[in-house]
């Protein structure tokens, strides 16, 4: 029986990862809110965000899902295009980066659980 919870807690844990990423998207849009969250394909390994800086006042946002990423900056005629990469759901949402709430809700959550199993002698 203890050994079936470990492996039943185990398969939780990782069930998030074998799951579709969920990555917010949309194309040259003016503010985050104007992104949609959408199902990545099954090869969809990354939620990326570019921003272009048209100009000082002037900020474009493009989001979508990738199979490949590469986090990089680039100027050409004064504008500047930044490309960031994420790996989680909603990570591309907008503002500073977050912590991966998810993770650490499921990884506190499977440490009470099997601190409960090992010590109640299921």
């Amino acid at each position: 029986m203890k050994t079936f919870a470990i492996v039943l807690l185990v398969a939780a844990l990782c069930v998030e990862r074998v799951a579709s990423l969920d990555c917010y998207h949309c194309d040259r849009v003016k503010s985050h809110g104007d992104c949609k969250m959408v199902k990545c394909s099954h090869m969809d390994k990354y939620c990326v965000t570019r921003e272009q800086r048209e100009t000082p006042d002037v900020v474009l946002y493009s989001k979508w899902c990738a199979a490949s990423c590469l986090n990089s900056v680039e100027t050409k005629g004064g504008k500047t295009t930044g490309d960031v990469c994420c790996d989680y759901d909603g990570c591309n949402s907008g503002g500073p980066i977050s912590v991966k709430t998810s993770y650490i809700v499921m990884a506190l959550a499977g440490l009470v659980s099997l601190s409960y199993i090992l010590w109640s002698g299921l």
